[in-house]
């Protein structure tokens, strides 16, 4: 199995959960060639937006929802946390 990187990447503005710090982030997004191993989990991409939820993200689902759809270009996306100061 191979990785690549997709041409689309979120600037994320938001608040650090364990320290409340301002951070600034990028989500890359990468694309998968062959299928996963044996020890390897999958998850539905809306079953996997809870394991980011603490990131306070609104916009995350449309993000990616936009994105495996092809709606939303290849390039720099900013999303904004609902954590920020």
């Amino acid at each position: 199995m191979a990785f690549r990187f997709g041409g689309t990447v979120a600037r994320l503005d938001g608040v650090s959960p364990g320290d409340g710090a301002h951070r600034k982030a990028r989500l890359f997004t990468m694309h998968v060639e062959g299928g996963p191993g044996p020890s390897q989990l999958w998850l539905p991409w809306r079953q996997a937006l809870g394991e980011v939820a603490h990131l306070g993200i609104p916009e995350f689902e449309p993000f990616l929802e936009g994105y495996l759809e092809g709606w939303i270009p290849d390039g720099w996306i900013t999303l904004t946390s609902d954590r920020r100061n």
